[in-house]
């Protein structure tokens, strides 16, 4: 028993032995697994602080290298713009001294406001625009004419001769048309006529006619050349004005029509002969390409001998041009009919007062001593007349009496342009911009106004706060609306400081507060025809007539004609008669009545340009005053611009840019205030801010251009473009689908930009199919922005078996786009291809649509675009969930940022 025992006490011993051992070793394992543990988690943790160490620094270097790349870029940049700068200023100065003024300005150019004939005829004459803004010349020296071919080849000849004609000195032009088909495409020229009527004959019609004209002008070649020869000239300008005479100017249209094979050989022995003897051939063409111009069966007029060929297809080619391969000469748009007659108008009337030694506005302003020192608390006064007792002009008073607001008339060409540049820079020569405001709207579609506004050397009239050109009945009820605005603040600011005049505010507050003058040169557009827009446009007006002088707000309003105006016909009284000053320059009877008042028909007794009735009692005959406009000089104005901007800088007023609206034009570029939105244009508005689309996650939606207008959709595209790459998705890539092959990215900012791919017109079948099949990944950012241009050109895309319609897949996928990191961008070219996709996937598929045509057309989707009056580029952008819709003015493309980065085709994989 007790060996047993003891047995199995060494067997329980053992066991606990062996126990312990394994819990010892359990223990210690434990301790090991605790310790491996501790170290794993250290190495994850120096693993992870590594990791982030190294994403830091290679963060940090992925900074680092795009900020040197941005610098680079911005470095290249910055050096190709000076370089262009310097080409593009001597190109200018060059151009300038070849042809002065008119004959190489740019129709809207600062020179053209009032057209002055240049010291001789100009040696070169513009027909386009180079890369860079230069203009570009064709000779009138050492060739015998041109000959231009294409379809533009009418228009390039008409602004050519307009160009001429507004540049040439007085009598040294004569201007001979051949209109054989009877289409009066130089008609204009007859406005010439009444100041000229030797050099601005009527046009020929007939085979005699061109053969007396072609007769004359062989006759006047052999006269030049021997008064050359006896002279020692070796070209006729060299001669005296009183030798050299009259440069003859023959334009042929349509040519060979009603060019006889006798015609033809007298056409021959001039081109051969007329280089620098005193004639010039202009001959257009339209199906002319290369070679002679063939006459009947046996005759031709022998281009080479001496023209100067021109391509005025399109894009502006010529022969003159092959010095420099590739060259691009983009042909300049044409001045609108009204536009030309006011700068012949605008002509006529400046010679006429240089003829007559009128009294000049720099002599009147010297005379006065006209300076900033009166602050104009009671009113304004500009003087720009002489009167019978002396010099004399307008007042504009708060009070004393009253008399704030100011009506003026005058028939075409009697000198209205000229009285309101007298009084507009007038007024800013005796008031500082920080004591007078203009607000300055142009409905004729001239260019007076246009020098007032910021130029190419970066100066403008520092007074000027808006400025609006051409007729665009939108913009004329926005400055309105803006100037009403003010007046309702102004009213809020009287009431704080206790003020009962701008007087008293200046005076309580010791706070600048400027009068505010609109003018509106034919302001009678405002209300034709008779809808909301004019509706608008007279209560505002009566509103601001009534009690805008109480708060510093003056309007003066110039016509040629109030009569029949349809929408005024209940508020004439209301309004005109808060307008105790009238001034009519010679107008007849009626038009008299309309301006001065019923029975005063004084205006139609006038005699010449310039000369002025003076009324400020409301038109009653006994306030008659006859007083003489003085001239406004235009290169006085440009000295005197200049000198206003330099003192306004020297007193520490610093000049806004101001709002400059051109009704036929794009708006300039200017960056949107939220880096959130996708910005589409400007509204039409004083001082608007760039408008769009958000780019906000949970309001960003696909959008939808519609309409057929490239150019539009080029605009709006380009900018969208800007716009995001300037956002938080600037890093996201970009594919243009060209399916239409029109080109939709050869315009803007992106049209040079690497890293962009471009699928074709071939490609976008195969690209689409990838796309759609791609398995969809959610991101919650947007990692592609996909242009599909026109669904309409994409061929079968899935097996019409698997789904109804051949394209539903890829309206699938779209609509979904956004949750997968894609913003789809369509251009449907019409709305009925519009409301045939959007009937079946993708009728939730869009969040803003862009209507690049808005119209009739578009009414149902946009109610009221069918009754809006479009004289411009304009785009409509609706937002389909709220339901508002704006009007815009789209960017101008080539104005947009750009990046510098060559274009290069890349492929980028889906």
């Amino acid at each position: 028993m007790t060996s047993g025992g003891t047995g199995r006490d060494d067997q329980q011993d053992a066991r606990r032995r062996l126990t312990d051992a394994m819990a010892a070793t359990m223990a210690e394992a434990g301790g090991l697994t605790a310790e491996a543990g501790r170290l794993l988690g250290e190495i994850d943790i120096a693993l992870s602080i590594t990791r982030t160490t190294l994403d830091d620094e290679l963060a940090a270097q992925r900074r680092r290298l795009r900020r040197e790349k941005e610098e680079a870029e911005a470095k290249l940049q910055a050096d190709a713009v000076r370089r262009t700068r310097a080409v593009g200023a001597a190109l200018r100065a060059a151009a300038e001294e070849l042809a002065p003024g008119a004959a190489g300005a740019g129709w809207a150019a600062r020179a053209l406001s009032v057209p002055q004939p240049a010291r001789a005829v100009p040696s070169a004459v513009r027909v386009g625009t180079l890369p860079g803004g230069a203009p570009a010349l064709l000779p009138l020296i050492g060739v015998s004419g041109w000959v231009v071919g294409g379809s533009g080849a009418e228009q390039l000849i008409a602004d050519t001769v307009l160009r001429l004609a507004l540049s040439a000195p007085p009598e040294s032009l004569r201007v001979s048309v051949f209109d054989p088909r009877l289409r009066g495409i130089l008609g204009f020229t007859s406005l010439f006529r009444d100041t000229d009527p030797i050099g601005y004959p009527p046009a020929i019609q007939t085979e005699d006619g061109l053969r007396r004209l072609l007769s004359g002008l062989i006759d006047r070649i052999g006269r030049a050349a021997e008064t050359m020869s006896t002279a020692g000239a070796a070209d006729h300008r060299d001669l005296p004005l009183s030798q050299a005479g009259r440069l003859e100017l023959a334009v042929l249209l349509d040519a060979p029509s009603g060019v006889t094979e006798t015609a033809a050989d007298d056409l021959n022995r001039i081109v051969e002969s007329a280089a620098g003897r005193g004639v010039f051939l202009l001959i257009a063409s339209p199906g002319y390409v290369d070679g002679p111009i063939r006459v009947g069966d046996r005759a031709q007029v022998d281009v080479d001998r001496g023209l100067v060929r021109v391509d005025a297809a399109g894009e502006i080619r010529s022969d003159s041009f092959a010095a420099v391969p590739g060259l691009s000469v983009r042909a300049d748009p044409s001045p609108t009919p009204a536009a030309r007659n006011n700068l012949i108008h605008a002509r006529a009337e400046a010679i006429e007062a240089a003829a007559q030694g009128t009294m000049t506005l720099e002599a009147v302003l010297a005379e006065i001593d006209a300076g900033w020192s009166d602050r104009g608390d009671d009113g304004l006064s500009g003087i720009f007349a002489r009167m019978p007792g002396g010099l004399g002009g307008l007042e504009l008073r708060s009070a004393n009496p009253p008399a704030p607001n100011a009506l003026i008339g005058g028939a075409v060409g009697t000198g209205k342009s000229n009285l309101l540049l007298c009084l507009i820079y007038g007024l800013a020569s005796r008031y500082s911009p920080r004591d007078v405001r203009f607000h300055l709207l142009d409905f004729k579609e001239g260019v007076e106004f246009a020098r007032l506004a910021p130029t190419g050397d970066e100066t403008w009239l520092p007074h000027v706060d808006s400025l609006g050109l051409e007729s665009d009945r939108a913009y004329g009820v926005a400055v309105l609306e803006h100037l009403a605005s003010e007046f309702d603040r102004r009213a809020d600011a009287f009431k704080s400081a206790g003020a009962s005049s701008l007087a008293d505010y200046r005076a309580l507050t010791g706070r600048d507060m400027p009068r505010l003058v609109l003018v509106a040169d034919e302001f009678q557009v405002l209300f034709e025809p008779d809808d909301d827009v004019a509706q608008r446009a007279v209560q505002l007006i009566e509103h601001l007539a009534r009690k805008g002088r109480a708060y510093g707000v003056h309007l003066v309003l110039a016509s040629q004609t109030l009569s029949g105006i349809q929408a005024l016909a209940l508020k004439r009284d209301a309004i005109f008669g808060q307008f105790h000053n009238r001034i009519s320059l010679r107008n007849t009877e009626h038009e008299s009545e309309t301006i001065l008042g019923a029975g005063n028909l004084a205006a139609g007794d006038l005699h010449g340009r310039g000369q002025a009735v003076f009324n400020d009692d409301l038109g009653h005959l006994a306030a008659n005053r006859i007083g003489s406009v003085v001239w406004a000089d235009p290169a006085y104005l440009d000295r005197l611009q200049t000198e206003l901007f330099s003192r306004a800088m020297a007193d520490g007023f610093t000049p806004r840019r101001p709002s400059t609206f051109v009704s036929s034009a794009y708006a300039e570029w200017i960056p949107a205030d939220d880096r959130e939105i996708a910005t589409v244009g400007v509204p039409i508005s004083v001082g608007g801010t760039a408008q769009g689309f958000s780019l906000k996650r949970g309001r960003l939606g696909n959008v939808a251009l519609i309409g057929d207008d490239l150019d539009r959709t080029r605009a709006v595209l380009s900018s969208i473009h800007a716009s995001i790459r300037a956002s938080d998705l600037a890093s996201a890539q970009w594919t243009v689908i060209d399916s239409s092959g029109v080109g939709l990215d050869d315009v803007g900012p992106w049209a040079n930009e690497a890293g962009i791919q471009r699928i074709s017109a071939e490609e976008a079948d195969s690209f689409l199919r990838t796309l759609t099949a791609r398995t969809a990944v959610p991101s919650s950012r947007i990692e592609r922005v996909i242009i599909l241009d026109d669904p309409d050109d994409i061929a079968s895309l899935v097996d019409s078996d698997e789904y109804p319609r051949p394209i539903e897949a890829v309206e699938r996928f779209i609509k979904r786009s956004i949750a997968c990191g894609m913003l789809f961008v369509i251009r449907f070219r019409s709305m009925s291809s519009y409301d045939a996709r959007t009937a079946g996937e993708l009728r939730d598929g869009f969040r803003t649509i862009v209507l690049t045509e808005p119209g009739s057309q578009t009414d149902l989707l946009a109610p009221g675009t069918g009754r809006m009056d479009f004289s411009g580029p304009r785009v409509v952008v609706v937002d389909r969930s709220s339901g508002r819709q704006d009007l815009l003015v789209p960017f101008d493309p080539a104005a947009l940022p750009q990046n510098g980065i060559e274009k290069t085709e890349v492929s980028i994989p889906i």
